[in-house]
């Protein structure tokens, strides 16, 4: 196929999804349509033109359609374009990438779930650089949506694993600001993922991530300090979106990441995911006595009990906190009036 028969073709699918945005149908065959006239340049010496990457410009229109299956459609069509050109695509990428966010901070978590994929096959197979990179920090910074800071966390951790050869210090700089600001995210999904994202700024740019240790706070610097190091090597990390009905299969089949911070043999961390607490011990069983941190909540204490409640199945540990906090300030009724009792779930 020659460049102006699939400009052609390409430009024809377009006006089809602008005449017809309430036949979700004839979207749907248009999307389809696009992705078969890529797919057919795939292994060609045939490149995309500049005005062609401009006629897909409107798909931002459609990125934003109600309709769960036409966003998926459009999802699995810019994962399509992306590695068939790779960094070719990106004036499109630079356009479409805030749309994409913005969509997975939204209300449909349908949606939202496509566009968090999307999003991270974009940044893994296109650089952008520029205003993309600013608008993902800014969006961690400055975002009061949890999904939408959780998905450019996500997002800038794959920058760092895809991008790293061609970021000046500028660039660097500024993923260090938005690192800074993800480990205290008030957030606990958030926080949860910046260790992911800490982890890898550590693996690429090791003396800024010591420099980076030295300026937060002690109880920051202890759990990242506990986390293992990262193998060298490009493979990303797993992604935080994840369904059955993946827009791309081959790419986002593994699990939901999660804290892997290791404890030291007096110190247990306690993952609130709230709907459980769960008591994790590097070394052997908790024991009364034992210094513990429930990490998010960055809350420290020693376990005084450790054994059966009235009423409740399993065993239970009790944990006396250094200082009264929230709602474990004494309302429960026990003995020490900084008490907590927290659901052992590892026996």
């Amino acid at each position: 196929m020659s460049a102006t028969a699939f400009a052609a073709e390409v430009s024809d699918a377009m006006d089809s999804i602008k005449k017809y945005s309430d036949d979700w149908q004839k979207r749907l065959l248009a999307l389809q349509e696009i992705q078969k006239q890529f797919k057919s340049i795939e292994n060609t010496t045939v490149t995309v033109s500049v005005d062609t990457w401009r006629v897909l410009k409107p798909l931002k229109d459609v990125i934003q359609d109600l309709r769960s299956q036409i966003v998926k459609e459009v999802c699995a069509t810019l994962a399509v374009m992306s590695k068939i050109t790779r960094d070719s695509m990106a004036p499109l990428v630079r356009d479409l990438l805030p749309v994409l966010v913005e969509v997975r901070g939204g209300g449909n978590k349908v949606c939202g779930a496509y566009c968090g994929e999307c999003v991270e096959v974009l940044v893994s197979n296109v650089v952008t650089k520029g205003p993309t990179l600013r608008y993902l920090v800014d969006g961690v910074v400055e975002s009061k949506n949890k999904g939408l800071r959780a998905c450019c966390i996500g997002a800038l951790t794959l920058v760092l694993v895809h991008w790293s050869a061609v970021l000046d210090k500028s660039d660097v700089q500024q993923i260090e600001v938005g690192l800074k600001s993800s480990l205290y995210d008030a957030s606990s999904t958030c926080r949860s993922a910046s260790l992911a994202f800490f982890q890898r700024f550590q693996q690429k740019f090791s003396k800024r991530a010591a420099l980076l240790l030295t300026t937060v706070d002690f109880k920051v610097q202890r759990r990242l300090e506990s986390l293992p190091l990262v193998p060298d090597s490009t493979s990303p990390p797993p992604p935080l979106h994840s369904n059955s009905n993946s827009v791309d299969d081959g790419t986002f089949d593994g699990e939901r990441p999660h804290d892997s911070a290791a404890a030291d043999d007096r110190q247990i961390f306690i993952d609130d995911d709230e709907n459980a607490q769960a008591i994790a011990a590097a070394d052997g069983d908790v024991d009364v006595g034992d210094r513990v941190c429930i990490s998010e909540k960055e809350l420290f204490g020693h376990v005084r009990y450790i054994g059966d409640v009235a009423g409740f199945s399993g065993p239970w540990v009790g944990i006396q906190l250094d200082h009264a906090d929230g709602k474990n300030d004494g309302s429960i009724k026990v003995r020490s009036t900084n008490m907590t009792i927290c659901c052992c779930c590892c026996c």
